[in-house]
């Protein structure tokens, strides 16, 4: 859970879709150091619902292992689009996801206080595939 938690500060909702998603853990030397969640939205389309790299270990490219894992499974699963949403504070996983080919598709501004109780804004990133 504390790894989930440094991308998605609701215990509430990472249990939600942790309960009904997959889930992928990066790790090094035993130590798990990142986690991505996958939710199956329909028969086209995945939803990166959390990924995380714990702080010491960012910028050694697990956060990259982690997004080409998600493409080679979305590939290989027949899957053609790939969702993933972000905060607008956000800076360095924008260009992260937008290096790996998610176009802005919409914002969605009071997401997180109609969803999480804080105001920000929330930037979904599609990508599709093939």
């Amino acid at each position: 859970m504390d790894l989930l938690l440094l991308a998605d500060p609701s215990e509430h909702m990472i249990a939600q879709y942790i309960r009904d998603g997959n889930y992928y853990i990066a790790s090094m030397a035993g130590e798990d150091v990142g986690v991505v969640v996958l939710l199956i939205h329909n028969t086209e389309a995945i939803d990166i619902m959390n990924i995380a790299v714990v702080g010491k270990w960012q910028g050694q490219g697990f956060g990259k292992s982690l997004i080409q894992h998600v493409i080679s499974e979305a590939t290989a699963g027949g899957y053609r689009r790939i969702l993933i949403a972000t905060d607008n504070s956000s800076i360095g996983q924008l260009a992260l996801y937008q290096k790996y080919g998610f176009h802005m598709i919409k914002i969605e501004y009071d997401y997180l206080i109609n969803h999480y109780k804080k105001k920000f804004l929330r930037t979904v990133y599609n990508f599709e595939i093939g």
